[in-house]
């Protein structure tokens, strides 16, 4: 998507090519006795373009553990709003818009039936991740709530922050998940976390190290069952799925892969850009997707893990790629811009699949949200219409002149499956 210089209309990257000569199409030779055929004038490049409200940024992404499920927290017009995303059909579960507190972090639960979230201010919250319900707030941390996590069993909830910018204090804590009753509480001067999360107790714990701080939790069960929790502070930084390497990009110019359990540097990666946003491990832990912004644009960057050579470069100019985050099947990659759109990327292909906004969070209505494919096919709220446009040459028509071409669930659903949609029929363009 590019901004637009239309007061109050935000186009949406979205080219549907609008044939202005049916005879050119079907290829019908020129009328017998006549010479060369009419010049036919060049078809129409209408745009799809939406009167959005409300301009945000998406801090942080998550996906269910089966993958059919998105989560998106950030903030808009200066209030936290956090989202649920239906990645089968494109459509908005539910949206909520808080008061001030921006969703810095999200995570679900091993079963996907719950989400836990931390703010700027630093609360971690547990919802239902079914319905938005707040089911119990555990706390606060000092400051910033940069990172959430459930234990493998979800009876736990971890939660780890500070603020880069200030010289400020690390904290990590550990709650009850069904209780909310804080278990353990370390904290850290001048510094600040990025990552917590959950590490089975086998294994060397990870040392303490200048480079990459660590605090470490011992959460101890009847029976002996323990979970180490530790805390990283490079930013970005993962943990790949298999707990054996972690990517942090401290000084956000170049990215650094660590055995998990020793934090001995194994290799570092040079991406083109240099202002790294964020870092995704694939589900198998082979490849690592760097979010970069070199001088040129935005780039999505895959990397072998094992020899951390570079594959493919996926160019999304434009986008100002803020999170990123690894679909189970290993091929989509999720993103969250900083103007509050959520895009779907084949890895393999490096095609643009679909892109998933709310176009307005408040009104007489529930918020008002849009998918769409880059072949012009869209699904949406109920009467979305109201807030898209088709640009067609200079002039800017209404959102249901289209609606029966367009308005397709179905191929929507089929671009969110990685599959191609077919090419747009041809429609009359602005002049019939």
């Amino acid at each position: 998507m590019h901004p637009s210089h239309d007061p109050g209309w935000r186009p949406l990257t979205l080219f549907v090519f609008m044939v202005a000569c049916l005879g050119r199409l079907s290829g019908a030779p020129p009328p017998a006795g006549e010479g060369s055929p009419p010049t036919c004038p060049a078809p129409a490049r209408p745009r799809l373009v939406a009167k959005s409200r409300a301009s945000g940024e998406v801090h942080t992404v998550a996906l269910s553990p089966d993958g059919h499920t998105l989560a998106a927290g950030g903030r808009v017009d200066g209030r936290g709003v956090l989202q649920l995303w239906d990645l089968q059909s494109g459509s908005l579960r539910w949206a909520l818009m808080g008061q001030t507190d921006d969703v810095l972090s999200v995570a679900f639960s091993r079963d996907g039936t719950r989400l836990a979230t931390g703010s700027e201010p630093g609360w971690v919250r547990i919802r239902d991740a079914r319905s938005g319900k707040l089911q119990r707030t555990l706390g606060s941390l000092l400051t910033d709530a940069r990172s959430v996590a459930f234990s493998p069993d979800g009876q736990r909830v971890a939660g780890a922050g500070g603020d880069p910018l200030e010289d400020e204090v690390a904290e990590l804590k550990l709650w009850d998940a069904r209780t909310g009753r804080l278990l353990r509480s370390r904290r850290r001067e001048g510094d600040f976390l990025n990552l917590v999360t959950f590490l089975p107790p086998e294994g060397p714990v990870p040392p303490p190290s200048d480079e990459v701080g660590t605090l470490q939790l011992w959460d101890t069960r009847p029976g002996g069952h323990r979970w180490l929790v530790v805390g990283y502070d490079p930013t970005p930084s993962q943990l790949s799925p298999d707990g054996t390497t972690l990517a942090d990009a401290g000084g956000a110019e170049e990215v650094t892969l660590r055995d998990a359990r020793t934090l001995r540097v194994q290799r570092t990666l040079q991406p083109h850009g240099r202002n790294i946003k964020d870092v995704a491990f694939s589900a198998d832990s082979k490849t690592l997707a760097v979010a970069a912004a070199p001088s040129t644009g935005n780039e999505l960057e895959l990397w072998e893990v094992r020899t951390g050579r570079l594959t493919r470069s996926i160019p999304a100019l434009g986008t100002n790629v803020s999170s990123l985050a690894y679909r189970q099947d290993g091929r989509t990659l999720m993103t969250g811009d900083e103007r509050g759109a959520l895009e779907l990327w084949d890895a393999n292909s490096r095609r643009w699949l679909a892109t998933l906004l709310v176009l307005e969070w408040e009104g007489r209505r529930a918020p008002q949200w849009i998918a769409y494919s880059p072949g012009g096919y869209y699904e949406g709220s109920s009467d979305v219409e109201r807030l898209i446009r088709w640009r067609v040459g200079g002039q800017l028509l209404p959102g249901e002149r289209y609606e029966r071409t367009f308005r397709r669930p179905d191929l929507v659903r089929r671009a969110l499956q990685g599959r191609p949609a077919p090419t747009p029929i041809p429609v009359p363009g602005s002049g019939e």
